[in-house]
């Protein structure tokens, strides 16, 4: 393999870590809610979120019992912008795969992972559960590569929930929303459209805190 073939793989490897941070979000389009998960450009700092795979279009939630978030995870800093970001991600990316392997095989309180940044060169890897957080602490220092930088934090639902819940938003608030995504803290982020207030009241009664609701426009797309 040439050294530019190379480089090319290497770069779109680490693309692909940073995309692990980027955020799975659903707006409407055409009537249709449409799935999106995108890394960040390089001149931006990732939010501290994990790479969603997108779930069934048909999935439903049941019963949902969120768990009070005593141990929120951070947010990273928006201002972490430059090239270092693509070196920092290369060498945590090794931990990123340790962190995800722990939490597959604990799907039922897993939330999510990725990279949050505290500078541009800086970053450090989080996970989320929504119980047993210090155990989980305890037995990732074990494993992990850079036990000092990792961070282990609480969200309210599962990953699983989340991501299900937020397809089955969609579905039902057709027409209402500008955005659905899960957010930094793990729980759904709905962007409702304003005058839906009365649905946001529901929402937040039927979901508690996996539903943070904020109001806004429909972006103008340029074509």
């Amino acid at each position: 393999m040439t050294w530019p073939r190379c480089r090319s793989v290497l770069v779109s490897l680490v693309a692909l870590a940073i995309a692990g941070c980027g955020t799975a979000e659903t707006t409407p389009t055409g009537g249709v809610a449409t799935t999106v998960i995108a890394a960040p450009p390089p001149t931006m700092a990732p939010p501290a979120t994990a790479l969603y795979v997108p779930p069934d279009p048909n999935a439903t939630v049941g019963a949902l019992a969120p768990v009070e978030v005593s141990q929120p995870c951070p947010t990273s800093d928006p201002s972490a912008t430059g090239p270092e970001m693509f070196d920092e991600a290369t060498r945590l990316e090794p931990m990123l795969g340790q962190v995800l392997a722990y939490g597959q095989a604990h799907p039922e309180v897993w939330g999510s992972y990725g990279l949050v940044w505290q500078g541009a060169g800086e970053a450090s890897v989080f996970v989320s559960f929504t119980t047993d957080v210090d155990a989980h602490r305890a037995a990732l220092a074990d494993q992990a590569a850079f036990p000092d930088e990792l961070i282990v934090c609480q969200v309210a639902i599962t990953g699983a929930e989340a991501q299900a819940l937020q397809t089955q938003l969609s579905r039902e608030l057709a027409g209402r929303f500008a955005s659905i995504g899960v957010g930094t803290s793990g729980a759904v982020d709905v962007v409702l459209l304003p005058g839906e207030e009365a649905t946001g009241s529901q929402l937040s009664a039927q979901y508690g805190n996996a539903v943070v609701v904020t109001y806004g426009e429909l972006e103008q797309l340029s074509v």
